[in-house]
């Protein structure tokens, strides 16, 4: 009597594990399939950025300083800022990175990032990004995709028509590659609860 009862705790044990490592397995395959179906994430590709400082002509009424690009704009609705020329072929996405510092007046002006190109009338919402001024510091870190009907060369331009007077400094634009969304961790933990759900079953089964 105690040894059929000895099993049929045993039993019941293993019956409760086996429920666990399912869900286990479940969870993990939940997690793989949400990062595959959700957005791509990428990363900055190596060799550094595609343009320098140097690289960016200022609109007309605009100055530049060193180390920095000065916005001054005291005619609202009058576009300044600044363009460098960027090589589109080859280039999936654009990462552009800066740092914007803006005094207490000019908050809540609007500053623009975007590619263009008059020739080819290549200027669309999907190649433009608004950031909006706050007070002090702002970090900048936007990711464009230059769209399958991009042109060979574009500008990237950097530009407001708000009323300002401020400096975008540490200017990054380099080439961005897509991370895989599957790790060898994620399949990992996944293979690993499989087997050791499967050597339960087989233990369970044994009993």
């Amino acid at each position: 009597m105690q040894n059929k009862t000895g099993q049929e705790q045993r039993r019941g044990r293993l019956k409760a594990l086996l429920i666990l490592e399912t869900i286990v397995c479940y969870m993990a395959l939940l997690v793989i399939v949400s990062y595959i179906r959700g957005p791509q994430q990428y990363e900055a590709a190596p060799g550094g950025s595609l343009l320098e400082r140097s690289d960016f002509i200022p609109f007309e009424g605009t100055q530049a300083e060193d180390g920095s690009l000065r916005l001054i704009n005291t005619q609202p609705g009058a576009p300044v800022g600044y363009a460098a020329p960027i090589e589109l072929t080859g280039l999936s996405r654009i990462g552009i990175r800066f740092r914007v510092e803006c005094p207490a007046p000019y908050a809540g002006g609007t500053l623009l990032v975007d590619l263009f190109d008059f020739e080819t009338n290549y200027d669309d919402v999907e190649q433009e990004y608004q950031h909006t001024l706050l007070e002090g510091t702002n970090l900048v870190e936007i990711s464009l995709a230059p769209g399958d009907d991009a042109p060979g060369h574009a500008q990237l331009r950097i530009f407001t028509g708000s009323l300002v007077d401020l400096t975008v400094e540490d200017i990054q634009v380099y080439r961005e590659i897509p991370l895989p969304k599957i790790t060898p961790a994620m399949i990992g933990a996944l293979v690993g609860s499989l087997l050791i759900l499967c050597l339960t079953a087989a233990i369970a089964r044994k009993e």
